[in-house]
């Protein structure tokens, strides 16, 4: 069962890119329309266009191991985690290429700034899908009472 979802995740993976390049083109089309797409405007919502569509695979990826593995889901966090790395390194390795082709326009700066906070924010959703994985099978759920502050978070026994 480990290859099963070790090979789905992947497969999740290159349809997340694809997802992800979707949103990004919506966005700088809209931006070019604006005739601002080297803003760090349209850096910005490429950025969250990134996040998004991460936090999208990873809330797809956890749902299919829970359906899969059922009560033994939390066996497989290594591999949830793994594919989430992956995913993170390849959007991070486009994002590169996107720079370097794109390297003598100007407003370049903006997008390279982008790009060096990408990664980390990626990293921050990794850890929290992974926990949010984790305690939803140590016999507690959570509820948010004001999603923007982690104090505000409540725990519930089932």
């Amino acid at each position: 069962m480990r290859d099963k979802i070790k090979q789905r995740l992947l497969e999740y993976g290159g349809e997340a890119l694809v997802s992800i390049a979707k949103a990004e083109n919506q966005t700088k089309g809209t931006f070019a329309q604006r005739g601002i797409l080297d803003s760090s405007m349209a850096y910005q919502a490429i950025s969250e266009d990134n996040k998004n569509g991460f936090a999208e695979y990873m809330d797809h990826c956890t749902n299919f191991i829970r359906k899969l593995a059922g009560s033994s889901a939390p066996q497989y966090a290594d591999e949830l985690r793994e594919a989430a790395n992956k995913l993170k390194r390849d959007i991070i390795a486009r994002m590169d290429h996107q720079i370097r082709m794109q390297g003598a326009l100007p407003g370049n700066s903006s997008r390279v700034q982008l790009r060096n906070e990408l990664g980390p924010a990626l990293d921050k959703i990794i850890k929290r899908k992974l926990e949010d994985f984790e305690w939803e099978y140590r016999g507690r759920r959570y509820e948010w009472n004001n999603p923007e502050h982690d104090q505000h978070l409540q725990f519930k026994d089932r």
